[in-house]
């Protein structure tokens, strides 16, 4: 594996913030969820994809583990340890974080050789190896745990810390990774295996006058449908600065066209996922313990589910959400209307809980007062709330 030193990186002279957005509150939606998968403590979870077929694939941090989830066979026993999948492990790497689907069930995720009990290496990227996975399951059978083809595709030298992963270019078969130590993004072309600074601006950096030196860190490409496809929006989250902007592109340029914009410059928010037929973004807010809601464009900010101060029914000191990393929008079939959220089951730095896999219904349809309602192709069908911990 090597490094390319392609001519990508640009100057933070070149932009500016266009604006800083003015943060308007909508009222709290606080939609219907239900627990689809919860792993023993303590387990992070980090980053989620949903597959063509409505799968989950979710990576752990505390172990280089990729789990394969049946969202409509785990709800039913969210607890019970059989109702999700090892995929495969990735020893000797120690941890697993962003994960991108390139083409059709040919996935990229990123690894790293150390754990977060090496707190030195966490905060400096010290004597930290990162390296970019193919997994391809083409071939994969859930019901025996085989077919799945991995392979080593770069190992990125010279990166502060490797987080959010997402798929700039399946033509150019390019994919991007959030680097929050350095503040900058990387490029790695998955077939050539050449890596290079992507983009160096000022908004993608940490701050330097708190103790969270965490800047970019979640990552998503918006590609218009139609007409000038040429021209996408690179989406992302920087932790640290508490903001979430957008940044013109050229794809055939590989360069960006211009001004940075800042959307939302209150909250701290970690991954995100699009839905550009809604207009709307959903973050997930690891320290607000919530996910939120906002417009492609900016506009008002809500909180979908979640809260600080909001507890599950019948526990007085569980939230719904336990340290939000990750949410996704289910593609098709029986996951339309539905957002999937991975946690690390932690609340004010504490595990409190094992990480888990949850489901909301953006649709707002489903009733959860004891209940919950779960789609199962054309019909619904009542299940018992009572393992939602």
């Amino acid at each position: 594996m090597y490094f390319s030193p392609r001519n990508l990186l640009v100057s933070t002279s070149l932009l500016s913030s266009a604006f800083s957005a003015t943060i308007r509150h909508a009222p709290r939606s606080d939609l219907p969820s239900r627990v689809i998968h919860q792993f023993p403590n303590p387990t992070w979870l980090e980053n989620i994809v949903i597959t063509s077929s409505d799968k989950i694939l979710v990576t752990d941090i505390t172990n280089p583990y990729l789990y394969y989830i049946d969202p409509t066979i785990s709800s039913s026993a969210p607890d019970l340890n059989n109702t999700a999948t090892l995929v495969h492990s990735f020893t000797p790497e120690l941890s697993l974080l962003g994960i991108t689907e390139v083409a059709p069930s040919h996935f990229y995720l990123i690894t790293r050789n150390f754990t977060l009990s090496s707190v030195a290496s966490t905060l400096t990227g010290v004597n930290t190896i990162y390296s970019i996975y193919s997994i391809d399951l083409t071939s994969y059978v859930p019901s025996t745990n085989s077919g799945a083809s991995v392979s080593k595709v770069a190992i990125i030298s010279g990166a502060g810390s490797l987080n959010g992963l997402t798929t700039l270019s399946e033509s150019q078969n390019l994919i991007i990774a959030a680097d929050p130590i350095l503040g900058v993004i990387w490029s790695i072309n998955v077939l050539t295996s050449e890596y290079s600074v992507l983009l160096d601006l000022a908004e993608l950096k940490p701050p330097v006058s708190t103790s969270l030196a965490f800047g970019v860190n979640g990552l998503k490409v918006l590609t218009p449908t139609t007409g000038d496809t040429d021209q996408v929006y690179i989406y992302y989250t920087n932790t640290g600065l508490t903001t979430f902007g957008r940044i013109p592109f050229s794809l055939s340029a590989l360069n960006v066209t211009g001004p940075v914009e800042i959307l939302t410059d209150a909250y701290g928010a970690d991954d995100l996922a699009l839905d550009p037929k809604q207009g709307v973004a959903y973050l997930a807010y690891g320290t607000g313990a919530s996910v939120l809601k906002i417009g492609l464009e900016g506009g008002d900010v809500s909180v979908v589910i979640g809260g600080v101060n909001d507890t599950l029914a019948g526990s007085a000191n569980e939230t719904v959400l336990s340290g939000p990393r990750s949410v996704q929008l289910g593609r098709a079939g029986d996951g339309l209307g539905w957002a999937y959220v991975s946690q690390s089951g932690k609340n004010e730095g504490i595990h409190t809980e094992g990480g888990k896999v949850l489901a909301i219904d953006i649709t707002g349809s489903s009733s959860v007062l004891g209940l919950v309602v779960v789609r199962l192709r054309d019909r619904c069908e009542l299940c018992d709330y009572e393992n939602e911990k």
